[in-house]
């Protein structure tokens, strides 16, 4: 038996100018964000020192400005002790992030000292299939693309 992971590779180029690594989100009321439970994927011992979570305002369903940086961030040494593996992290988000109901916002990846590759990299780990307990699986390819990234939100209603 074997079991597979899916997740978005993030790439070198990825680490700067306009995102391409992104999970929407639409709060449902105002809320504070104080922290993101998400996961990782290391595929073949990739070159990183650190990994942490931004979130930026939207523009035309795309991320357009930073307006927070998670307060923590996770060094590679505390992840990953093996050469693949998959590994839930928590950021803080201190202050919290104010998020206006209806609003978009995305939250995107982001690592220091990165060289991904193909056959070297980091991957955001995909909540396939959504929802997790759903009771008819779309095991097509669309379907699997299309899923979220797995993350949980830590947030207080306001």
């Amino acid at each position: 038996m074997s079991w597979r992971m899916l997740g978005e590779v993030i790439l070198t180029a990825d680490m700067s100018g306009t995102p391409r690594v992104y999970q929407k989100l639409i709060p449902t009321h105002n809320s504070a964000i104080k922290a993101i439970r998400t996961y990782f994927i290391n595929y073949n011992n990739a070159a990183f020192t650190a990994v942490g979570l931004k979130i930026y305002c939207n523009n035309a369903g795309v991320p357009k400005a930073l307006i927070a940086t998670a307060s923590t961030v996770t060094a590679k040494a505390s992840l990953f002790t093996e050469n693949y593996g998959v590994i839930e992290t928590y950021f803080n988000f201190d202050p919290h992030v104010m998020v206006r109901s209806g609003e978009t916002y995305h939250v995107v990846p982001y690592l220091t000292g990165y060289t991904g590759t193909n056959s070297s990299h980091i991957a955001w780990k995909h909540s396939y299939p959504d929802p997790a307990y759903q009771t008819s699986v779309d095991m097509s390819f669309e379907g699997q693309a299309v899923s979220p990234f797995d993350l949980s939100i830590i947030s207080a209603r306001l």
